[in-house]
């Protein structure tokens, strides 16, 4: 009994290229590499698991300028990083990951007399860097669209040992301290959300090389990927499951737990060969 590939790797990536008639077990492991791991919970309220299809967005410096300087991996252990100001007494969170990589996300402005803290992003799509930036409508007629830039998940607190306790996310990775949105320079609360990207082909992501995790890697955008669609879990619209707000929500204090990708493959294979 030989499993048709197709199908085979359809279930496995959510690929739409037509796959070749008797994929190779490094094509079937790379689709391996997108199957949806357990999501088990860690009580650390920086992790954040994805259940659907989409990626987190990070990048080893805070204002990535090609796509070599940001990646897509779905390794949502989080810690927020510490730098302090000069006086001390206040500093900065940072939203970082094991291998110090920055997490982007979105800051909208609050819209008052719409919501107390603002509406999620609208989604973005394209295929380059800088479509990633989203737009933030407010759920009122004559409401102006704002432009909303992908930017490290950052938030200024007063120095306390207890602070990152204090700083959670909910099921579309909106960011709170203590129950309420933390405020930006100028004083006002901002929705600070986690960003999400999908891809037209998950395929045609390039793994990226280095002394990583190998159960939850990192990807390199290229033009064989297709679209990337950009946005924030749960707050899409309609049924296309590359929209990556329609098809993803998080899972805040959880992680997920890497698919045992060499052992599966290989009952695949062994079962192929029959």
């Amino acid at each position: 009994m030989k499993l048709a590939p197709c199908i085979l790797l359809a279930l496995l990536s959510g690929c739409a290229a037509t796959p070749p008639a008797t994929p190779s077990p490094q094509l079937i492991k790379a689709a391996m590499a997108f199957v949806q791991g357990a999501v088990v919970e860690t009580q650390n309220p920086a992790n954040l698991a994805i259940e659907g299809n989409g990626f987190f967005l990070v990048a080893r410096k805070p204002t990535p300028a090609t796509w070599d300087d940001l990646a897509f991996t779905r390794d949502g252990v989080f810690k927020f990083e510490f730098t302090p100001e000069a006086t001390g007494a206040r500093g900065v969170y940072r939203l970082v990951n094991k291998d110090g990589f920055y997490a982007f996300g979105y800051a909208s402005p609050a819209i008052e007399n719409v919501r107390p803290f603002g509406t999620p992003p609208e989604e973005s799509q394209g295929t380059q860097l800088a479509d990633l930036d989203v737009t933030a409508t407010p759920d009122t007629l004559g409401g102006t669209p704002r432009h909303v830039p992908l930017k490290p998940i950052e938030v200024q607190l007063a120095t306390n040992p207890d602070a990152p306790n204090a700083l959670t996310f909910d099921n579309q990775g909106l960011l709170r301290v203590k129950g309420q949105a933390p405020h930006d320079a100028d004083g006002k609360p901002a929705n600070i959300y986690v960003a999400l990207a999908t891809v037209d082909e998950r395929l045609g992501l390039r793994r990226m090389n280095g002394d990583f995790d190998a159960g939850m890697p990192y990807y390199l955008y290229q033009p064989a990927a297709g679209q990337i669609h950009a946005g924030v879990a749960g707050t899409g619209n309609g049924s296309d499951p590359r929209l990556v707000g329609a098809s993803n929500v998080l899972t805040p204090g959880a992680a997920e737990q890497p698919v045992p990708v060499d052992a599966i493959a290989d009952v695949f294979a062994r079962l192929n060969n029959r």
